[in-house]
Formats: structure tokens, C-alpha cells, sequence
């Protein structure tokens, strides 16, 4: 059973890496503007459609509620019948206490029964010192999660309890004073074939005095089969990686070595890179943009920008050959209005297209592979008034 405080870390990275349209978008809108400020979001209503030759057929149907203080505090979920109607499939309440802490959350299915819950406990802080999650299907399971913390603030130990009080779960973790974390250990039961099954995963890692992770190595005991997981860095890249398994090695990769050799003052643009298979792409004729980006002999990633700072090109080099390149269009207030994918491998072409409110808000976003659409988002909007 893996606790809420690391299924919330795996939405969160799951977050960053939604695609632009909500995460780059926002901080797209620095154009210099005078306009009036921008009204809070009330309810956000998203459709979903995939498209095929004529027909439009309905994905997903969500509408969103906020709070005066931007705080989403209901999600509802749609289907749509064969008559064209909408029927609430899920709806999920979200509640915070008079200082804006989240405390917990319910969720409803279609026919208006509880489903299930969440509660979160403070004590005299903002800190989460107990979660309780309640699944009210029949029979009813509920389970609860202790959580503390160090100087610092990092969760350094969780304990997860079923309602009988029996320990399921435990995470402990270990960080450095500068924040980094040193080690790590889980330990969970699992049923497998009727039987209870303990696993076990411990991680240790390694810094140099930059702060860079230099190695990390895992362990995972899982009933008799006991996993090993070795990776060395340099430059917080990966240049060696090995796994074994109950002690004999099944996989392993290490990174091509780059040549160091310095670059010829008279070159006005560097040479090739051993083993090159096209040229490089350049800024401009003067300087290599891998050269103070991080990178790993496998993928490396550089950004044009225009004048505003704005991304405008992106290009990826696998094995140092280019192998995608995105192209970034905007309006005249600095909305991305288009981002258009070349797949140098395969030839294929995506696109993004956008359109926004009055509001800067999107309202409609199109996909469209080799030229043809195949899915549109749509976007409608209630504000509070200013």
C-alpha cells in the first residue's frame, strides 16, 4: 500500500509533465499588457473529443468549481448517453479549513453514494500529522497514516495502520542538512497466492561537496527474489548502471565515452563529435548550446528562444543525431498559438494549435497528426466578477 504522501509526489511529477498547454502556457502571458486584472476561475468545463473521419466521439467530460482563492473544491466527471445527454458518472468534494488547509475530500459515485474519503489532521502547524482514507465499499475498509517530520520539514517517517490498528507499511527517510536525500527504506505487506508477503526496498545515495549525485544504489527483497540496482553519475547524469538480480547481473549499460579533446580556437563552429552522423544545429555560429546544458551522451535537448525569452525552437539529439525538433508560434500578446512537432525519424508531424478567451484562458486546443485532426479539447469558463 504506498501512503498519500508519495502517491501526492507521483501526481506531482505526473503534473509538471502534462504537455504545454497548462504549464508553459501560464507563464507564456509575460507579454507587456496594461489590461485589467485577470478574474478568478468559478467552474471550468472541459470536453474531450477524438475524432475520426466524420465523426466526433465524446472522451471525456469533467467540470471544475473553485474557490475565491483559486483552490479547486469540486470535480465532477460526465459520460454522455446515446441520446446526447449527460449523466454524472463521479463527483469528488474538496474541503479546506478556515486558514486554506486542505482537511480531506469525498467522492460520490452516479448514484450519489459515498464512495470514498479522505481526512487530514494538523497539529498546530501546516503539517499533515495524520491521513485517514475510508473505502466504503461493501465490506468498508479503512486505513490510517501517521506522518513526522524533521527540523527542516521533509517527511523523515510513515506509518500506515488498518482499522484494527495492525501495521501495514512504514517509509523512512534520511536527508542530508542541505536537503539531500541520504537514504531511504520501505517495507509493506502484500497478499500474493492467499499468502502474506513482506517487501522490502531500501535506497542509499551518494554526493560529491557540489552537491551532485555522484551514486545510488537499491535494494529490493520481494518474498525470495532480492533485486539490486547500481547507478554512477557524473554531472548528474547516469554513466553506469547495473542490475542484478538474487546476485548475478541481468542488465547493464554504461554511457559512451565523449571526446574531451579542446575545441580548435580556429574553428568557427566546433568540429563534429566522434561518431556524428549529422551536423549540429547551432544558435548561432559563434558557440556549441550543449556546452553549458546539461546532457547525457544518449539525449541531449537545446532551446531557441525569441526576444521576449520564450522558447521558439527545441531541438533533441539522440546519440547525438537529431531526432525531433518542436517549433513554437505566438500572437501579438504572446499567447502560444501553435507548436508543431517534426519527427526527423519517422517524418511525422504534430501540432498543437490554441485558442483563448478574453481572459487569456484556453478555450479550444486541437491535435493534429500529419496534418489531419484527430482530437479537440474544448473549454467554456465561469468567472467570479472583480
Amino acid at each position: 500500500m504506498t501512503t498519500p504522501i508519495f502517491k501526492n509526489t507521483i501526481r506531482l511529477f505526473l503534473f509538471i509533465l502534462l504537455p504545454i498547454l497548462f504549464g508553459v502556457l501560464a507563464s507564456f502571458q509575460a507579454y507587456p499588457s496594461t489590461k485589467s486584472p485577470k478574474p478568478q476561475i468559478k467552474t471550468q468545463i472541459h470536453k474531450n473529443f477524438k475524432l475520426k473521419g466524420e465523426q466526433s466521439m465524446l472522451q471525456q467530460h469533467t467540470e471544475t468549481k473553485y474557490n475565491i482563492h483559486g483552490e479547486v473544491i469540486e470535480q465532477a466527471e460526465y459520460t454522455e448517453t446515446e441520446q446526447g445527454n449527460t449523466a454524472l458518472e463521479k463527483l469528488k468534494i474538496i474541503k479546506y479549513n478556515v486558514e486554506g488547509l486542505y482537511i480531506g475530500s469525498m467522492v460520490y459515485n452516479r448514484d450519489n453514494a459515498l464512495i470514498w474519503s479522505e481526512e487530514n489532521e494538523y497539529k498546530g502547524t501546516d503539517r499533515v500529522i495524520k491521513i485517514r482514507h475510508t473505502d466504503y465499499s461493501d465490506p468498508s475498509k479503512s486505513t490510517y497514516t501517521t506522518l513526522e517530520y524533521d527540523e527542516d520539514g521533509h517527511v523523515i517517517l510513515s506509518k500506515t495502520y488498518d482499522k484494527e490498528d495492525n501495521q501495514l507499511s512504514e517509509q523512512k527517510r534520511n536527508y542530508s542538512s542541505t536537503g539531500e536525500l541520504l537514504s531511504a527504506v520501505d517495507w509493506t505487506y502484500t497478499y500474493r497466492n492467499a499468502k502474506l508477503v513482506k517487501k522490502t526496498i531500501s535506497l542509499e545515495n551518494q554526493y560529491n561537496d557540489k552537491g551532485q549525485i555522484i551514486q545510488s544504489t537499491l535494494l529490493s527483497q520481494d518474498g525470495k527474489n532480492r533485486l539490486k540496482d547500481v547507478k554512477l553519475f557524473k554531472n548528474n547524469a547516469i554513466i553506469d548502471w547495473i542490475k542484478y538480480k538474487n546476485g548475478r547481473i541481468i542488465n547493464q549499460f554504461t554511457a559512451a565515452t565523449r571526446d574531451t579533446t579542446a575545441i580548435i580556437k580556429e574553428y568557427a563552429i566546433p568540429p563534429p563529435i566522434p561518431e556524428q552522423k549529422v551536423v549540429l544545429e547551432y544558435d548561432d555560429a559563434k558557440r556549441n548550446p550543449l556546452e553549458n546544458i546539461p546532457h547525457t551522451p544518449y539525449k541531449a535537448v537545446t532551446y531557441k528562444t525569441n526576444k521576449f525569452g520564450f522558447p521558439s525552437k527545441k531541438i533533441t539529439r539522440t546519440y547525438n543525431q537529431v531526432s525531433e525538433v518542436v517549433y513554437y508560434f505566438y500572437n501579438d500578446k504572446g499567447q502560444l498559438i501553435s507548436e508543431k512537432t517534426h519527427d526527423k525519424i519517422s517524418r511525422d508531424t504534430d501540432e498543437i494549435q490554441y485558442e483563448y478567451d478574453l481572459h487569456n484562458n484556453p478555450t479550444k486546443k486541437m491535435i493534429f497528426h500529419n496534418e489531419k485532426e484527430v482530437q479537440q479539447h474544448l473549454y467554456s469558463y465561469e468567472y467570479y466578477r472583480l
